[in-house]
């Protein structure tokens, strides 16, 4: 304590604030980066293999067909699906981020929607069995972009309080 009585407090006054977070916001920002990323990544990624298949003489029919029916095995699938996780894990962690106070609650309302609308878009390609393991891909990853975001805060006000 300070012996002189006109010094002002030196009590931390923001400590007892709470830092409020936008749950709404966080969900909406999320489903936005997931599905629209995911959508934008494979427009791109189809465009690529078309010009590509377009350079081997294929015509543009043939292209047309051999792209609607590809494997999720194949090449194209398998980069298709990298994309598509990483703008989950991308997603998840934006709205870690955004929603600061209910992460887990919010994480878990974006795991529901995008695995659900996810899960409803890859009806029309894939079977049962390969929507439900997308689906927990997609929960799982999520899951991972929040941890990352949680895991960076942890170290910034460790890093902080040296």
């Amino acid at each position: 304590m300070d012996p002189n009585i006109y010094n002002r407090p030196n009590a931390d006054l923001e400590r007892g604030k709470e830092v409020k977070g936008k749950s709404v916001k966080a969900i909406i920002v999320g489903i936005s980066i997931d599905i629209g990323g995911t959508i934008i990544f494979a427009t791109v990624l189809g465009m690529v293999v078309g010009a590509y298949y377009a350079t081997q003489g294929m015509s543009p029919e043939a292209i047309q067909d051999k792209l609607s029916q590809l494997d999720i095995f194949s090449l194209y699938g398998i980069i298709g699906s990298i994309g598509g996780t990483l703008f989950s894990i991308l997603a998840g962690y934006m709205c870690a981020k955004i929603s600061i106070n209910k992460i887990k609650r919010d994480i878990l309302i974006l795991a529901l929607i995008n695995s659900g609308l996810g899960f409803l878009m890859g009806m029309v390609n894939a079977s049962l069995i390969e929507n439900m393991i997308f689906a927990l891909i997609t929960v799982a990853a999520i899951a991972v972009g929040a941890y990352l975001y949680t895991r960076l805060q942890r170290k910034e006000k460790a890093s902080f309080l040296v």
